[in-house]
C-alpha cells in the first residue's frame, strides 16, 4: 500500500482484526475494500513472495475450527446484506444454512474425516456469521 492511501486519511479499522481470542476476522480485506472504493487501483505482481509464519498450535483442528468462526464474523461485519429479512438481528437463510449444517452433522451425510471436517468448518463459518449478527444487534438496542 503506498503512502498516499494513508496521507488521504485512510487506515486500519481497530474493531477488526486480532485482539483477544474471539475477534472479527478481516482487517486487510476490509481496508483494502475501502481504498478501492475511494478510487485507488491496485496491482498484481506475479513474482512477489509472501511468507507467513505458521506457528504449531495454527494447525491444530480447535484453532482451525476457531479461526473459520472469526472468519465467519468478518464475513458478517463486512456483508452488503443490509436488507435481508432478518430474525432477532440475523439474515434468516443463516438460520436456514445452520439447521442444513447441523442436520448434515447429525445425519452422518458426510463420506469420511475430511468431509466431515469441511462440514465442521463450515458450520463455524456460518455460527461466526450469526454471532456477530446477533453482536452487532445488541450493540443497536
Amino acid at each position: 500500500v503506498r503512502r498516499q492511501v494513508f496521507d488521504e486519511g485512510l487506515s486500519f479499522d481497530p474493531s477488526i482484526g486480532p485482539s483477544g481470542s474471539d475477534y472479527v476476522m478481516g482487517s486487510e480485506t476490509e481496508f483494502l475494500l475501502r481504498v478501492q472504493a475511494a478510487g485507488f487501483k491496485g496491482a498484481y505482481l506475479r513474482d512477489a513472495l509472501v511468507h507467513h509464519c505458521i506457528r504449531r498450535e495454527q494447525t491444530s483442528e480447535a484453532w482451525l475450527l476457531g479461526r473459520a468462526r472469526r472468519m465467519g464474523r468478518g464475513h458478517a461485519a463486512m456483508s452488503d446484506n443490509k436488507m435481508a429479512p432478518r430474525i432477532l438481528g440475523v439474515p434468516r437463510h443463516l438460520y436456514r444454512r445452520y439447521a442444513e449444517l447441523r442436520f448434515a452433522a447429525l445425519s452422518g451425510r458426510w463420506r469420511d474425516a475430511a468431509e466431515r471436517f469441511r462440514l465442521r468448518i463450515e458450520l463455524e463459518l456460518v455460527r461466526g456469521q450469526i454471532a456477530q449478527c446477533r453482536q452487532v444487534t445488541r450493540r443497536q438496542d
